[in-house]
């Protein structure tokens, strides 16, 4: 009976005020239009270009850097295919006697074994054998096809001799057996 008992002017026991306000306490406090929850509820502008900003001060940081790799991984590929002419002109002179200069009327690279280097559509070098005295040197020479900044100047030369020894001008020619290669290539 105490539960169902009123309090004069109020209209609820004690037990079921106490009850009510605890229920109705996070309700009131979603239904406030204060600045705390208008703020609370995303970014504003200003902070969302703050992030923009630092991420491209960031992007022009890191972008800078990664184009020497470009280019160190294109130059890794023309060594891969000088060394594929190699083995192919090798082969050519076990069978015939003499090495197949490229590219001459007559001359094909399927001859050494080989699709043409020079098709394609990302052609980063272009690729031609020299003979000279019963011995070759196979030549790489950078193209103006996707240049990027820092990389090597376009005409410079990569070439792979006979006896396995590189050459040429290209910043990133790969060392002969720990000595640098020459600046010139035969031609």
């Amino acid at each position: 009976m105490k539960y169902f008992q009123r309090k004069v002017g109020s209209g609820f026991t004690p037990l079921h005020r106490k009850f009510c306000l605890m229920t109705l306490k996070p309700r009131l406090s979603t239904l406030h239009n204060g600045p705390a929850s208008s703020r609370g509820a995303g970014f504003t502008l200003v902070e969302l270009l703050m992030v923009i900003t630092v991420l491209g001060i960031l992007a022009a940081i890191a972008l800078p850097r990664f184009f020497p790799q470009t280019e160190k991984s294109r130059v890794a590929e023309a060594v891969g295919i000088l060394s594929a002419i190699r083995q192919g002109e090798e082969a050519y002179f076990l069978e015939r006697g003499v090495y197949l200069a490229l590219p001459v009327a007559g001359a094909t690279w399927a001859q050494l074994g080989l699709d043409d280097p020079n098709v394609g559509a990302n052609n980063y070098f272009t690729y031609d054998v020299a003979i000279a005295a019963a011995a070759f040197t196979a030549h790489a020479t950078r193209t103006g096809v996707a240049l990027p900044a820092g990389a090597a100047a376009i005409g410079t030369i990569i070439g792979l001799s006979g006896d396995g020894n590189y050459c040429g001008g290209h910043p990133n020619t790969p060392p002969n057996r720990g000595t640098a290669a020459p600046a010139t290539c035969p031609r």
